[in-house]
């Protein structure tokens, strides 16, 4: 469990503990005053409190390889 303590825009202090999942908060947030998502924010203070970079994916591209050609299909029936 990661202690998480964020300030929401209206400027009401939220604070809870939660379990990331995969680096981030594993539900949507919202401010209990204002009703505001505070999502976002949650997700920065776990990735600062892991250590890690906020990104909304990774940091590279993983490669893609190519599709092998296809094989060669004979449609013509057997000559007898």
């Amino acid at each position: 469990m990661i202690a998480v303590k964020i300030l929401c825009a209206c400027g009401q202090k939220i604070a809870f503990d939660v379990e990331p999942v995969h680096g981030r908060m594993p539900t949507a947030l919202q401010c209990p005053v204002c009703g505001a998502d505070a999502t976002a924010p949650a997700n920065a203070a776990i990735a600062q409190t892991l250590g890690t970079a906020t990104s909304a994916g990774p940091a590279f591209a993983p490669a893609i390889e190519a599709a092998p050609p296809p094989l060669p299909v004979n449609l013509q029936p057997p000559s007898a």
